[in-house]
């Protein structure tokens, strides 16, 4: 079972599975090696032969604690969360203070978006861990999310103290200046992280979005490309690489991005809206104007949405349609000053002075 332990820590999980009880393995051995077969199947993408494992290891011990968390993750990894937490509240009967235990318990309370909660949990786990690492950055995330900076850089020197020169903690370093609006800091840290773990998906992700946010497109479209061809199943990548090309006028590009998650996540008004953006610099006009209701439909309250349908409407020649999307949009947001223009435009056009 140490073995097992150790060759996933290295994330050789077909090592793990090559390993098997011996005869004469106790029932707790036994189901602690099997429990980490189960986590090596997990994490190599296969739920179906993890949770095989999974049971055998609670049949051969139905105590083993190792077995319920790895239970309790295989059914937070499915969003099972109420099973998850069956399986926890048992681990805890058998031992309150396991940290892996309450580092799971974090990882579900931030899941359904408990910040609080998943503070204390992993504050629990980082109390009862030898290897604080990965609770540490977990935590420091949340605190990034709540704005508590001050506790998230304690939580960074920590992690700078346990793993020095470890690129995890370059990496949440950006993250942290980066949050507070530090571009040139992030960057710098992020770059760090990159030099010494090249492979490092997340770091060439933030990076994109550090140069993106400076309006430097090139490097912002170098780094997320390199991020796309690692991670192509990368919503947020792909969406913020669609943008950049968008800002680059490669439209073709755009389209080409951004269409898979329109069609995965119809109701996403932002690829909506980007899908949109790169249909008109094409010139589209016909394919433009269902994306543009698509987008409004989902935005009954935005302004923005009901004026940009009315753009495709008039693009389209459906004048009446057109004024009555932007007179919506000025209902909404009476300081709307784009569909004012539009509309005095349009009245202009067709000697509508009075109106105009």
């Amino acid at each position: 079972p140490l073995l097992a332990r150790s060759l996933i820590q290295q994330r050789k999980y077909h090592e793990v599975l090559k390993l098997d009880p011996g005869p004469g393995f106790s029932s707790e051995a036994t189901a602690e090696l099997l429990a980490t077969r189960g986590l090596a199947y997990l994490l190599s993408g296969d739920s179906e032969n993890a949770g095989r494992e999974l049971d055998s290891a609670i049949r051969a011990n139905p105590d083993s604690i190792n077995a319920l968390v790895e239970l309790a993750r295989l059914s937070v990894h499915l969003r099972d969360f109420d099973k998850a937490r069956l399986y926890l509240d048992k681990a805890f009967e058998t031992d309150p203070d396991y940290s892996l235990a309450w580092s799971l318990q974090g990882d579900l309370y931030r899941l359904e978006n408990m910040p609080e909660a998943a503070i204390e949990a992993y504050t629990k786990a980082i109390e009862n861990s030898h290897n604080k690492s990965r609770d540490l950055i977990q935590r420091a995330r949340l605190y990034m999310q709540l704005a508590q900076y001050e506790q998230a850089q304690h939580d960074v020197d920590n992690l700078k103290k346990i793993t020095p020169g470890h690129p995890e903690a370059d990496f949440v370093q950006g993250l942290l200046y980066l949050a507070q609006n530090n571009s040139l800091e992030a960057q710098e840290s992020l770059e760090h992280c990159l030099r010494k773990s090249p492979d490092h998906m997340l770091a060439t992700y933030y990076l994109g979005v550090v140069h993106f946010t400076r309006g430097n497109m090139e490097q912002a479209d170098r780094y997320l490309s390199s991020h796309m061809d690692d991670n192509p199943g990368s919503i947020n990548g792909r969406k913020l690489l669609a943008l950049v090309k968008l800002r680059l006028g490669d439209y073709i590009s755009t389209e080409n991005l951004i269409d898979p998650v329109v069609k995965s996540r119809p109701d996403d008004t932002i690829a909506l809206n980007i899908l949109a953006d790169s249909m008109f610099y094409q010139g589209k006009i016909d394919e433009l104007l269902p994306v543009l209701k698509e987008s409004a439909a989902h935005q009954p309250d935005s302004a923005s949405a009901q004026t940009r349908m009315g753009i495709g409407l008039l693009l389209q020649g459906e004048e009446e349609a057109a004024i009555d999307s932007l007179e919506s949009a000025i209902e909404i947001d009476p300081g709307h000053k784009t569909s004012d223009m539009l509309l005095v435009l349009h009245y202009l056009h067709t000697q509508q002075y009075d109106k105009a």
